[in-house]
């Protein structure tokens, strides 16, 4: 599964609804986990309208549950180390690619 963390939300519905659709590309499950104040409220009824449902909030009684926060943090951190390991592979540096002896 893909996941994409936004702990600050773009500003239109547009470009979040393009960040998050990176989650999910050729069929594949993916995930989103936004970190929402009560200033995003209008800009998540606005992102909502436009995909037509509601979001389902990851929270408790007590808020953002903190086995859910970890599970996904566990996620995110291989998702990176598999990153990090491809992109030695194919000798990526400095976010460019450049083949090894080239």
């Amino acid at each position: 599964m893909s996941l994409v963390i936004n702990f600050d939300l773009p500003q239109s519905p547009e470009d979040y609804i393009h960040r998050v659709g990176r989650t999910a590309r050729a069929g594949r499950s993916g995930m989103s986990i936004s970190f929402v104040t009560e200033r995003d409220v209008l800009l998540i009824k606005a992102i909502e309208q436009r995909v037509g449902t509601e979001m389902p909030k990851l929270e408790d009684e007590e808020g953002v549950s903190e086995k859910k926060v970890l599970e996904a943090m566990k996620e995110v951190g291989e998702a990176r180390r598999m990153a990090v390991m491809m992109m030695d592979e194919e000798g990526w540096e400095n976010n460019k690619k450049r083949k090894r002896g080239h």
